[in-house]
């Protein structure tokens, strides 16, 4: 999982269409699957892995690893797999529609 994480952060930062929306909110987001947990920090710059700091996160997405994988790689919505009960998810609509929006978008030139 790390390394989807990885590769898909990677994407992000080099992206120019991302620039605009990574700039937009400044948030911390956790995403765990079984016992890991990755926290990673959008403060306007280039995405980055902090150490955990669960108290801080403004998103929270939980999911077994087939879930997370879909998407991370932008195969399906977060939305829908709230609704679905495939994940679970917390955090404003402005910032889940802005994550699921991240991750969509930093895997559409691979399709």
């Amino acid at each position: 999982m790390r390394t989807l994480l990885d590769s898909v952060m990677k994407e992000m930062k080099r992206s120019e269409h991302m620039e605009t929306l990574l700039l937009k909110h400044h948030i911390q987001l956790c995403i765990t699957s079984g016992s890991e947990s990755w926290y990673i920090v959008f403060d306007g710059q280039v995405p980055h892995f902090i150490s955990a700091n669960e108290e801080a996160c403004d998103v929270v997405i939980e999911g077994d690893d087939e879930a997370l994988t879909q998407l991370l790689r932008g195969e399906d919505f977060l939305l829908a797999m709230k609704r679905r009960g495939d994940l679970n998810v917390t955090g404003s609509l402005k910032y889940l529609l802005w994550i699921e929006s991240l991750f969509y978008l930093s895997n559409s030139n691979r399709r």
